[in-house]
């Protein structure tokens, strides 16, 4: 295992520890994120795949809109998607009811060849959601269930992949809200160093850079007048930045006065009750979490 994946693993441990304390989130769904979270973490060591930098857009043609490899043309390591699937789906066949019924499901499915692999790579790849909604409609009372299967297994290989393309990057500049690496859309964002720096994780390749502190992350609003941002008692480290111009909202993690470390996957399954309270207040989400749920 390589050092950044012990780190990783490391900050994993202690942030779950932190997590549990709260008691409001159940003991098997934080050893599901663990064993999963895991699993990555040793598949991202294991990508083989080099990205062909012909498919990066060329730098005098890189702005806003347009970014430097596009999530269509993002290459996969099927063979390392394939046996990660097969692992997580196993994980999840004794899970208690709804998600562990919708992997039985599943699994005979795919035991019956009726589960096209590469189709759902493909599509999530192109973020096409039509294959995922036929799935939702087999698995009614755990409808994301396949759509968590596919993107937890992709997401080694993608972020094995835009860590190649960062590289042609300068991630701490500031720039508009979406992913400067594949053009997605951020998953959450967090405040760093004293001047409060913001910082947004990409919610598909899981790149994090630097974008405005006063902007909407989705529509690119600046007026004052139109952004603002709530917190709530108990979630202490964590706002909820909203915009009237769009609705929509995202979490920002502000851990620079706490002895606490940002990792996405857990600080967006830690302010979960600010996800219900946006929701409550009119706003909306365009992603879903880091886990595809």
């Amino acid at each position: 295992m390589s050092t950044s994946a012990d780190s990783l693993l490391r900050l994993l441990d202690t942030r779950l520890k932190q997590l549990q304390k709260k008691n409001h989130i159940p003991d098997v769904l934080a050893a599901l994120v663990k064993d999963v979270f895991t699993m990555q973490v040793h598949a991202r060591d294991e990508a083989s795949t080099t990205l062909d930098e012909s498919l990066l857009t060329p730098r005098e043609q890189l702005g806003p809109d347009v970014p430097l490899l596009p999530r269509e043309s993002f290459p996969v390591d099927e063979a390392l998607a394939t046996r990660l699937f097969d692992d997580l789906l196993a994980l999840i066949l004794d899970a208690p009811a709804p998600l562990g019924d919708a992997a039985k499901t599943i699994d005979t499915a795919r035991k019956n060849g009726a589960v096209d692999l590469p189709a759902l790579f493909a599509a999530y790849i192109s973020g096409d959601d039509a294959p995922f909604a036929a799935w939702a409609e087999k698995t009614p009372d755990a409808p994301r269930a396949m759509a968590f299967l596919v993107q937890s297994s992709l997401t080694p290989g993608l972020r094995a992949v835009a860590q190649q393309a960062e590289q042609h990057l300068k991630l701490d500049e500031a720039r508009g809200g979406n992913c400067p690496v594949c053009g997605s859309l951020p998953l959450i964002t967090e405040l760093r160093e004293k001047q409060g720096f913001r910082h947004a994780t990409c919610s598909f390749c899981h790149t994090v850079y630097r974008i405005p502190r006063i902007m909407c992350a989705f529509c690119g609003e600046t007026d004052m007048d139109k952004l603002s941002y709530f917190t709530a008692e108990g979630e202490t480290g964590y706002r909820v930045d909203v915009c009237e111009s769009c609705k929509l909202y995202i979490k920002c993690a502000d851990f620079r006065e706490l002895d606490r470390k940002t990792l996405a996957l857990i600080d967006d399954l830690d302010s979960l009750s600010l996800d219900i309270l946006a929701v409550q207040d009119g706003y909306t989400r365009p992603t879903v979490s880091a886990l595809g749920f």
